[in-house]
């Protein structure tokens, strides 16, 4: 009897409603047996409730439990959710896939986890994972720095920074050589740039009212930043 089992990390991504019903119905095409969706975290309450003081200031984090993502019967992940696991049992068996989604950014949360016994599961385990994996890839995020809403208009404004002095300097010399250090000067600082910041642990990023709010306020920030920085840039060439 063959034994398949796997236990690996997966890298940040965008996790919506869509996402978690094309993982589902992976599962579901690949495992003959039943799904859990467990959701986790301290959700928001209706303010009517907090002005009634039956709500505690300290609330534990909740745990809603599903059999179907079809189950949860809303447009949108609900803010306060930090957690979200996805399990599928094959029947008859301890066979079982289990992927861990977390929006906190803690070491190992976000992992793949897959015990599988039987025939040909050393062909069928591999086959689950890359599905699983190029699901997760298609909606690739970054890291937390950039997808951190505080952070994000300083990246922006980093980032275009230098290719603004690069333009001041093609603009005042036309000098060649001048031109050429402020381009090599550029690429290295924006590799450096990019290093530094795949150093911070990556995190998911669960597509909730208040992540979009954030994301919005966080755009606009950022553009205007590096208008202003840009703006000043060519007033001092």
């Amino acid at each position: 009897m063959e034994h398949y089992e796997v236990k690996r990390a997966v890298g940040a991504c965008d996790v919506d409603l869509g996402l978690l019903q094309k993982l589902e119905q992976c599962l579901t095409d690949e495992i003959e047996g039943s799904t859990t969706l467990t959701l986790s975290g301290r959700r928001n309450k209706p303010a009517k409730l907090w002005a009634q003081g039956r709500l505690n200031r300290k609330r534990k984090p909740e745990k809603q439990i599903f059999s179907s993502v079809t189950e949860y019967k809303h447009s949108e992940i609900e803010d306060g959710i930090s957690s979200i696991v996805l399990e599928r049992n094959e029947e008859g068996s301890e066979n079982r896939v289990r992927l861990s989604l977390n929006s906190r950014g803690a070491e190992g949360c976000n992992q793949l986890l897959i015990s599988m016994k039987g025939t040909n599961v050393n062909s069928r385990g591999p086959q689950i994972v890359g599905q699983i994996i190029a699901l997760l890839n298609d909606q690739k995020a970054v890291t937390r720095f950039v997808h951190a809403a505080i952070f994000y208009p300083l990246f922006i404004l980093f980032a275009v920074l230098p290719v603004a002095y690069l333009a001041r300097d093609i603009i005042r010399a036309f000098s060649i050589l001048e031109t050429s250090y402020s381009m090599v000067a550029t690429t290295l600082y924006t590799f450096l740039l990019v290093f530094v910041i795949r150093q911070f642990t990556p995190f998911c990023i669960f597509d909730s009212p208040a992540n979009r709010k954030a994301k919005r306020i966080a755009g606009y920030a950022a553009v205007g930043a590096a208008t202003i920085f840009i703006l000043l840039i060519f007033a001092g060439a």
